[in-house]
């Protein structure tokens, strides 16, 4: 059985001696529990009543709520009911629980004043546990409130023994709608209802936004923000049934559509799934609930896959997996809920889970993901001879190199090239889980729920040339950026868009009353619009118009980027300019137009100059240079950059190294196959640097790469698990029997000979080059510009 505690006045009851003593117990300096006890205990309350202080009020006991030491002092208070719950269960009166064979044993869980005890059902396991809890009350000050504290049974025990353990607790039993931490004790048939209370929270904060006048980009913060962070708690534990997120989504839709003016839920412009496309797709980035809830659900799978000691896994694996690990688990016979939904995800595990391979020992050929391929981590080939085999068979130890002639043998072609292109780390020891999504090799939820997008290929609109990703980076008010998106989607509540929408009213243009109006005509051809527009020159006036979004990318390719936003604004300003004709019955003029555009733009701009914008943080002097500069006298700067060749399946690096008057010394590429990620080659063209210059016993040496993220790995001391990060390890140790070597981060508008090397290192593999032998285009950019 399991018994759910709450706490009367928890912290008003906390004894001071009681405190102190378990301070004392816990091994704190006698100095210290005396600075802590003087916070607590010189307090002091003054109480106005009817306008007059009656006080100061000295308490004797107690804990201030609120203060933020208080919730650590609780726990502190907390860990003698702990260590009380250990000596009874020593001394055998209380048994814990255990949930299958193999199991550990459970007899609490603590949560601030919210906790559980487990035993067994039966009522000398009652009775001694309401003489633990006389005991700790005794000693604490604490006392359960028993009219809010309740009693779960496993359903073997009989009514008989429920009635006799409840009337011993003095407490009732707990029924199907009673919660802890929030979330619901128990999980019946009917999910819709027991999870209903989601949509509730979601319904009741969005009507404390009614009849506020909110942009659309205000309520785009506050959806991401607010309404899709409510669920997130619910959704790390339980699989929310596919109905209650649609429901949710509904709500934020009919809420994101919705105008101040509108009394329904107003026009749907755009479905959900288009919505929830990523902004650089051409959608708002809104979250697909249902994908979020497995994402959330993946980490507590990747947690019990990679932290095999930790409570939970042990559990779990002893009740649903106690023979394999998470990625070979079954759903089994009558699973909890919370593992039916855990499980659930595994499928999203399994996509994203890879071994980094250290020595090879722990990670077998055949069952367990290793290969760094986008199509199938798997192993494809079932050659008797990799049966029970582990990867360490695959190659030499000292020094540690792939056994090329074994791997042709049992690999096929492409299998074994991906395997050969695969780095292996001199100083690595353990094999590793760690997540290949993500750079660090470390599962993040946001990594995983983009996972779950690239499968679904959610794209509209123009995305080949980077449209959306320029539209969202222009430096205009984000009020302005939603309009511009909702034009080149064609959302804009035009006469035809609302005809289309079976809105009864004219599809003519309301500013000329003359064509139909599209979102074309009423920012583009309509004649007040293309008067402007013709003034400005040729180039904004378009000679074949298809749509807004053509036009709109075409000005991204020939303007500069204050010209695009001047342009964005005219727009804006156009817009308003026809809704004041048809809601105020109000003309406008060319030039107030743009004296609204340039108005707006400029009050904008210079309230962004008042606000203290944070920059990239550079740890070292020259970080972030955007041009390439000579090194001091008698120093070489090296420059590397990688390539990436995804049609090939290889990849590459170029190394350029210069001296102080900036001429040529040296450089070198590298060209292998292989289906590695961008932050693994970055670093393994640093290393491949390092190692160069240790070669070389070059001294005085400056090593410059636009990849900060290889960068500060190198610097920072961080364990990263994944085979970027066994290379930066490597980068670390090669670096530090370098001392006369430094490495900074520079941007790639500064590292372009290096950037052009590598991109050529697929047609000069392993070769040398110097001033004699450089190509053409590379020896021109070389010495285009040193400063």
């Amino acid at each position: 059985m399991a018994i759910k505690l709450d706490m009367s006045k928890a912290y008003d009851r906390v004894e001071w001696d009681y405190l102190r003593e378990v301070m004392s117990r816990m091994g704190f300096h006698s100095h210290w529990i005396d600075l802590v006890m003087h916070c607590v205990t010189t307090v002091c309350y003054n109480v106005i009543h009817d306008g007059h202080v009656i006080g100061p009020i000295h308490p004797t006991r107690g804990i201030r709520q609120g203060d933020p030491l208080s919730t650590y002092l609780f726990i502190i208070c907390a860990d003698g009911l702990s260590t009380l719950i250990q000596q009874y269960e020593a001394n055998r009166i209380i048994h814990g629980c255990r949930v299958a064979r193999g199991a550990p044993p459970i007899t609490h869980m603590l949560f601030a004043d919210d906790s559980y005890l487990f035993c067994q059902a039966t009522n000398g396991a009652a009775e001694g546990v309401m003489s633990l809890l006389h005991s700790f009350e005794q000693a604490s000050g604490q006392q359960v409130n028993v009219a809010k504290s309740s009693v779960f049974f496993s359903p073997n025990i009989d009514n008989q023994s429920r009635t006799l353990i409840c009337s011993t607790l003095q407490m009732s039993q707990a029924d199907e709608g009673s919660l802890y931490l929030g979330l619901p004790n128990i999980i019946g048939r009917n999910k819709s209802a027991i999870f209903g209370f989601l949509k509730n929270k979601v319904m009741a904060r969005m009507n404390t936004w009614e009849g506020k006048f909110l942009s659309r980009a205000g309520k785009e913060i506050l959806l991401k923000t607010v309404i899709q962070s409510l669920p997130t708690y619910a959704m790390s534990v339980f699989l929310i049934p596919i109905g209650i997120c649609e429901e949710i989504e509904k709500l934020m839709a009919s809420f994101w559509w919705k105008t101040s003016s509108s009394k329904g839920n107003g026009i749907i412009w755009m479905s959900w799934n288009r919505l929830g496309a990523s902004k650089d797709d051409g959608g708002m980035g809104f979250r697909h609930l249902h994908d979020f809830n497995l994402a959330m659900l993946a980490k507590q799978g990747c947690r019990m896959l990679c932290n095999h000691d930790t409570l939970v896994s042990r559990i779990f694996k002893a009740k649903y997996f106690p023979h394999s690990d998470f990625l070979l688990a079954k759903l089994g016979n009558n699973p909890r809920f919370v593992w039916r939904s855990i499980w659930g995800a595994q499928h999203l595990v399994k996509k994203g889970a890879i071994r980094t391979i250290g020595n090879g020992a722990s990670t077998n050929i055949l069952t367990h993901p290793w290969l760094p391929s986008t199509e199938n981590k798997y192993v494809s080939s079932t050659h008797p001879g990799l049966i029970s085999n582990t990867v360490s068979s695959l190659f030499f130890m000292d020094p540690r190199t792939w056994d090329v002639d074994i791997i042709r043998d049992l690999f096929p072609t492409q299998e074994a090239n991906i395997i050969l292109g695969l780095p292996l780390s001199p100083h690595a020891s353990d094999d590793c889980w760690s997540w290949s999504n993500d750079s660090k090799g470390c599962f993040t939820v946001k990594s995983a729920y983009n996972l779950l997008q690239d499968d679904k290929h959610l794209h509209s609109g123009p995305n080949n040339s980077g449209f959306w990703r320029k539209l969202w980076q222009l430096k205009i008010p984000p009020k302005v950026k939603n309009f511009l998106w909702r034009a080149s989607n064609d959302c804009l509540p035009t006469c035809l868009n609302l005809v289309i929408k079976h809105v009864n009213i004219d599809s003519r243009c309301p500013v000329c009353k003359l064509y139909t109006e599209t979102v074309v005509h009423a920012l583009i051809s309509c004649p007040f619009a293309h008067s402007y527009w013709t003034k400005l020159g040729p180039r904004y006036v378009p000679d074949v118009l298809s749509s807004f979004g053509s036009w709109l990318d075409k000005l991204f390719r020939t303007l500069k980027d204050d010209q695009v936003s001047y342009v964005a604004m005219v727009c804006w300003a156009l817009w308003n300019a026809r809704n004041n004709t048809v809601w105020k019955d109000k003309s406008s003029t060319v030039s107030a137009v743009l004296m609204s555009a340039k108005t707006t733009l400029d009050h904008w701009k210079k309230a962004q100059d008042n606000i203290c914008l944070s920059s990239i943080f550079f740890d070292n002097k020259g970080d972030g240079a955007e041009l390439w500069t000579k090194p001091d006298n008698n120093h070489i700067k090296i420059n590397v950059d990688a390539a990436l060749f995804p049609q090939e399946h290889s990849y590459g690096y170029g190394i350029v190294a210069r001296d102080s008057t900036g001429h040529l010394i040296e450089a070198k590429t590298g060209y292998f196959e292989g289906n590695l990620d961008a932050s693994t080659v970055e670093a393994l063209s640093i290393k491949e640097a390092l190692s160069w210059i240790k070669s070389k016993n070059w001294q005085n040496v400056e090593i410059e790469s636009d990849s900060m993220i290889s960068v500060q790995g190198i610097r920072g001391n961080q364990v990263i698990n994944s085979l970027s990060g066994l290379i930066l390890h490597d980068c670390q140790i090669l670096l530090s029997s370098l001392p006369s070597v430094s490495l900074r981060f520079i941007r790639r508008s500064a590292n372009r000979v290096a950037h052009v090397v590598a991109r050529y290192s697929r047609f000069l593999s392993g070769r040398s080059i110097f001033e004699y032998n450089v190509w053409s285009d590379c020896e021109s950019l070389l010495y285009s510009k040193y400063l």
